[in-house]
């Protein structure tokens, strides 16, 4: 069993489900990692998540073994209901108790419209004696989420500690009638450069450094703290949607977007992205383009455009770590599209 490759919601910090959203940059370069692990060993059918971060993670062992990916809505994560796509800040924020509780113990968690820890893990491992019984005798593998892999797996062995499951982690188990359990979470094939683990501390015990995850606010006004993030006025377009980034009660950056400009093109444009500068260089910066990511994809646009330094904006090497690449003229640009799990 294996997780899904890095996507949207583990770069942007916002809480992914059902809610489908594709593999960033890093994630690709983890599945070609992982796609090397299986390189010699054999694999009889591959199954997946219907999602699009799963599916597309599947093909790191589809597409050389020359295997369908066949499809199955019972190895979705979590159904989150109301808390689909809202920034892990803005819960710790508004909904520390349940937050504790997703994070700690997620078997009396609750949220309006979410599946219940019964319901997901029946669901799930529903599944997995499915097709642990249509292949005996055979290997496969199965392309999940971290949430309901590792819940299910305290159902299945509730005296182990499987772990925290890296990105494109490993498990494996066998299966002679009941489940076995041989290793949970391995991510021996991912470096530390691309490891998603690697550059997060929420996981780590005694971790003497916490995560920080912004949530967004509706711009009301401090125009005086706005205009300080670039020493000088920043122009505002006469349908700015402007949001401010908040860590915790406090405004440490701003998200301005022009959704009038490429309107008739399908995109989306961010006039303005910017930090305080006591919170640059500290991984922050990914949350602001998340934050446009979903508000452009609400509206039904499938690209994000963005002119680097226009407006004070970051450089181009900002943008491109995130997928974007030139389309001429100064634009930058990257598909926001989800392609259906295809």
């Amino acid at each position: 069993m294996i997780r899904h490759a890095e996507a949207e919601g583990n770069r942007y910090r916002r809480i992914h489900g059902h809610y489908d959203t594709n593999v960033t940059e890093n994630g690709l370069r983890q599945i070609e990692a992982l796609a090397q692990r299986f390189q010699t060993i054999p694999i009889d059918a591959v199954y997946s998540s219907d999602l699009t971060r799963t599916c597309r993670t599947a093909q790191a062992l589809a597409g050389p073994k020359h295997l369908p990916i066949q499809k199955d809505p019972r190895f979705r994560e979590i159904d989150l209901g109301t808390w689909e796509d809202v920034p892990f800040g803005e819960l710790a924020e508004t909904d520390p108790v349940q937050m504790n509780n997703f994070n700690r113990n997620p078997r009396v968690w609750r949220a309006e419209g979410a599946e219940r820890f019964e319901q997901f893990t029946a669901r799930f491992l529903e599944g997995l004696r499915c097709v642990a019984e249509q292949n005996r005798e055979k290997t496969i593998a199965i392309f999940t989420h971290g949430g309901v892999l590792a819940q299910s797996l305290s159902v299945l062995f509730p005296d182990s500690k499987p772990g925290h499951s890296d990105n494109t982690a490993v498990t494996k188990l066998t299966y002679d009638g009941e489940f076995h359990l041989e290793y949970a979470s391995d991510n021996s094939h991912l470096s530390e450069e691309i490891s998603t683990l690697a550059r997060q501390h929420w996981w780590r015990e005694n971790a003497k450094q916490a995560d920080r995850n912004l949530w967004f606010s509706p711009y009301e006004g401090e125009i005086d703290w706005y205009l300080r993030l670039a020493d000088e006025e920043i122009p505002v377009a006469p349908m700015a949607v402007i949001a401010f980034a908040m860590l915790g009660k406090k405004p440490v950056g701003i998200v301005q977007l022009d959704p009038q400009r490429d309107q008739k093109q399908g995109a989306g444009f961010i006039d303005y992205l910017g930090l305080d500068p006591q919170y640059r260089g500290q991984r922050l910066g990914m949350q602001l383009i998340g934050c446009a990511v979903s508000y452009y994809r609400s509206l039904g646009r499938t690209r994000l455009r963005v002119v680097p330094g226009e407006r004070y904006a970051s450089s181009a090497g900002f943008f491109e770590k995130d997928g974007f690449s030139s389309a001429g003229d100064g634009v930058y640009e990257k598909i926001i599209l989800v392609p259906d799990g295809k």
